[in-house]
């Protein structure tokens, strides 16, 4: 790891698995794991960006500006902490400050598009009482955040704030699907989660790299649709016909 004292940051790395295990274990779900990624926003960052740290708004706006023009020109795996920082025109001691390393900085986007944990993901429907709205959080702040939104999801499946994404929304989907049915069966409840979670990551994606053919409101609303009808059959929340 790039860092400023020249340490390997495994001890920190250690106690932050540490931390998201203790959390997580409470949910007593299994394949609860983050997999891909350890930066997760609100659960664990760097001791140096805790929140008793005092913080600089345009160092952190700069540097996350400089990362997104560097991935213009050159491939993520190449750019160095280095580089944003001459890029961005603050100190390295100020880049570690805010973030732990250049994946964190490149995971912390989400904040631009509005998703700080994943508790924030799914918004309360305003024409469904029995499902949220799967969709607009990510859709929306994608739209809005165009250039954040570019630099996360063209960069391909293997990238930490993708694989963030989709931990992300594994986690909210199956904590929302168990909160409203316990009783679906776990070798019903998994598969539905990872269906689900894959197929909004996919379509967003889609509609990211290929410029934004539609408004966020309308591609979230069609994937809202397209849930709804899936999962009505497994959950049995509502009649077929809300309507009658």
């Amino acid at each position: 790891m790039d860092r400023p004292d020249g340490g390997t940051g495994e001890n920190n790395s250690t106690k932050c698995r540490s931390i998201l295990s203790a959390r997580w274990a409470k949910f007593n779900r299994p394949n609860w794991s983050m997999g891909g990624t350890s930066s997760i926003f609100g659960l664990c960052r760097h001791p140096a960006a805790m929140p008793n740290q005092q913080r600089t708004p345009k160092a952190r706006e700069a540097l996350r500006s400089a990362l997104i023009a560097l991935l213009t020109e050159q491939p993520y795996e190449s750019i160095s902490v280095q580089d944003i920082v001459t890029r961005a025109g603050v100190s390295r001691s100020s880049f570690y400050v805010h973030f732990r390393d250049k994946d964190d900085l490149l995971i912390s986007g989400f904040e631009e598009i509005g998703v700080n944990s994943y508790d924030d993901l799914f918004a309360p429907s305003t024409s469904n009482p029995y499902y949220p709205d799967f969709a607009g959080v990510l859709f929306r702040g994608s739209e809005r955040e165009k250039d954040v939104s570019r630099a996360i999801l063209k960069l391909g499946s293997n990238n930490p704030a993708f694989l963030h994404m989709r931990n992300m929304l594994v986690i909210k989907t199956r904590e929302w699907l168990h909160s409203i049915n316990t009783h679906v069966p776990e070798a019903e409840l998994e598969p539905t989660v990872h269906y689900l979670a894959s197929a909004l990551q996919g379509l967003l994606t889609w509609w990211v790299t290929n410029d934004f053919p539609s408004s966020a409101d309308a591609i979230s609303n069609h994937f809202n649709q397209l849930a709804i009808a899936g999962l009505q059959g497994l959950l049995h929340l509502a009649p077929d016909n809300p309507a009658a």
